[in-house]
C-alpha cells in the first residue's frame, strides 16, 4: 500500500477539524436552503458529494489515497485506523509509517476541506509543522523512514451523517500559489 507518511498527521488533523467545526442544524440554515433537502428535510439522508473524481486508492473502510506515489514526496507503507470506521464518543488510534523523499521544511502545509453530505463546514488551511510536534516529529523531517502514531477523542455530540474530508499536504509555496505536493487523503465516514 503506498500512501503519504503524513497519514496520521493528516488524519489527526481531519479529526480535529471535524471535532472543532461548527455543525449547521438545518433550523440553522437560510430558509431557501431547506428547498435544496430531501422530502423530509433531513441531512442525514443525503449522500456524499462528489470530489470531482474517484476518492481514491481504499487505505481501509474510511480512509483513501488521492496522490500519485510516482510524484507524491512522501509515502507510506501502512495506515491503521481503530476503530475503522470511526466511532462518535470513541478514541480513534492512528499508526502509520512511511518514507520521506524529500525534506518536509517549515511553513508547509495543509488544505483541508470538510463537508456534511452536501454542506461545506470547514476549508482551512493548517500548518503542518504544528501538527507534526502534536505526533512526536518536528520540522523539518529529513528524509527516511518514519512512524507516528496517535490518538484523537472523538465527541458523542458530532451529529449524525456523512462527512467527506480531504486533505492535501504540501511544501511552502515556490511562488505560483501552491508547493510541492507531499500527499493526499480523502476520507468518508458515516457518524
Amino acid at each position: 500500500m503506498q500512501t503519504s507518511l503524513l497519514a496520521v498527521a493528516l488524519v489527526a488533523l481531519a479529526s480535529s477539524a471535524l471535532t472543532n467545526a461548527r455543525f449547521a442544524a438545518v433550523a440553522d440554515l437560510d430558509p431557501a436552503s431547506r428547498w435544496h433537502l430531501p422530502l423530509g428535510g433531513s441531512l442525514d439522508s443525503l449522500a456524499p458529494p462528489p470530489l470531482g473524481k474517484p476518492l481514491g486508492k481504499p487505505l481501509g473502510k474510511s480512509l483513501y489515497y488521492c496522490g500519485n506515489p510516482d510524484e507524491d514526496l512522501v509515502t507510506v507503507s501502512s495506515v491503521n485506523l481503530t476503530p475503522d470506521p470511526p466511532h462518535k464518543g470513541q478514541t480513534l488510534h492512528i499508526e502509520a509509517s512511511g518514507l520521506v523523499k524529500q525534506t518536509v521544511t517549515n511553513g508547509s502545509y495543509v488544505d483541508v476541506t470538510v463537508k456534511y453530505g452536501f454542506i461545506k463546514l470547514l476549508t482551512r488551511r493548517f500548518d503542518l509543522c504544528d501538527y507534526l510536534d502534536q505526533v512526536g516529529h518536528a520540522c523539518p523531517v529529513p528524509p527516511g523512514v518514519v512512524s507516528i502514531t496517535k490518538e484523537v477523542d472523538l465527541p458523542k455530540e458530532i451529529p449524525r451523517g456523512r462527512y467527506t474530508v480531504n486533505a492535501v499536504a504540501r511544501l511552502p509555496d515556490d511562488g505560483d500559489d501552491t508547493g510541492a505536493q507531499l500527499t493526499c487523503l480523502n476520507a468518508l465516514v458515516r457518524f
